[in-house]
């Protein structure tokens, strides 16, 4: 019996190996995204940052507060004052922002990307169904290909995924995907950050994945 022959079997089992932890990753995508989402329409929900603590993110002075006002995400500083993703002497350490977003009226912490951090974020826009309750299924397949930190966006509609990487030169930063959108950036940009962790809890090197998404969208 040859070589190929003799792998054969092996090889058909570890495909179906893969396959059963896509489908209980996507499983468990969407029971923690059920969990989270119900508990805050039912107001049970109490957000906790633990595992936002545990990643790298939190080792940089890159962190802002925010609010809605009219509909609009907009970026403070310490003080609950207007800022942005350009106002470097407004950045604060996590531990900072976090303290200040428990004393002042506004919705939480937000991430800055920036050109001196090794991050890359992933903003899936519509990926949960009407009712909250189901991540759509384009939105979990790409949630579990980069196999990354992933939370629910303050609408309860989205996904903000934290990765590490570069993105390929020249690559767009915005694309139409099945019924919803993604984004895709590493500078220039904040990303707010809920806590309501549903999926990865490490910021993974994910450049190759993010790459291969970017190619077939």
């Amino acid at each position: 019996m040859d070589a190929e022959e003799t792998n054969q079997p092996r090889n058909q089992q570890n495909q179906r190996g893969t396959a059963k932890e896509t489908r209980d990753a996507r499983a468990r995508i969407q029971r923690n995204t059920e969990t989270i989402t119900t508990g805050f329409l039912e107001r049970r929900r109490r957000i906790s940052m633990d595992t936002v603590s545990n990643l790298e993110m939190t080792e940089y002075k890159q962190w802002l507060l925010w609010k809605f006002d009219k509909g609009r995400k907009v970026p403070l500083n310490e003080h609950g004052m207007p800022s942005g993703v350009d106002r470097e002497h407004d950045f604060m350490d996590y531990e900072t922002a976090l303290a200040a977003s428990n004393k002042l009226a506004v919705q939480g912490v937000a991430f800055v990307f920036t050109k001196d951090d090794p991050f890359i974020g992933v903003d899936l826009d519509d990926a949960v169904t009407d009712d909250f309750r189901i991540m759509k299924p384009w939105a979990a397949d790409i949630a579990t290909e980069l196999n990354c930190y992933t939370e629910i966006s303050p609408s309860l509609k989205g996904l903000k995924i934290f990765a590490k990487g570069k993105l390929p030169e020249g690559a767009r930063n915005r694309f139409s995907y099945y019924d919803g959108e993604v984004e895709v950036y590493e500078h220039g940009r904040f990303f707010t950050v809920t806590g309501c962790d549903i999926y990865g809890y490490k910021t993974e090197n994910a450049e190759v994945d993010i790459a291969k998404l970017l190619g077939r969208i």
